[in-house]
C-alpha cells in the first residue's frame, strides 16, 4: 500500500503551465519572428491554441511544422506531446 506522501509526490513534480507557455512563446518568436503574448496562448488536449489576431496567427501557421519540431525537441517540454497549433 502506498503512503500519502507517495501519492502526492507526482503533484510536486508537475510543471506550472505558465512556464510552458513562456517557453512556447520564445520558441514561436525564435522560429517565426512573431511575438504572441503569453496571455493569448492556451494549452489544452495536447494542442497549442492561439487566441490572437488572425494576421499574427497566419504567420505562426506558415511555420507550424518547424515550431512543433522545435517544441518537441526542447529539453523542458519533452514530456508534453503537443500535436497541433490551432
Amino acid at each position: 500500500m502506498q503512503t500519502l506522501a507517495d501519492l502526492l509526490k507526482k503533484f510536486k513534480e508537475m510543471r506550472d503551465p505558465a512556464e510552458d507557455k513562456g517557453i512556447i512563446q520564445n520558441l514561436i518568436k525564435e522560429v517565426s519572428g512573431a511575438t504572441v503574448p503569453v496571455a493569448d496562448i492556451t494549452l489544452r488536449n495536447n494542442k497549442i491554441i492561439l487566441n490572437t489576431h488572425p494576421a499574427l496567427r497566419s504567420v505562426v501557421y506558415t511555420r507550424k511544422k518547424e515550431i512543433l519540431e522545435k517544441i518537441q525537441s526542447h529539453e523542458e517540454l519533452k514530456n508534453r506531446q503537443f500535436t497541433d497549433i490551432v
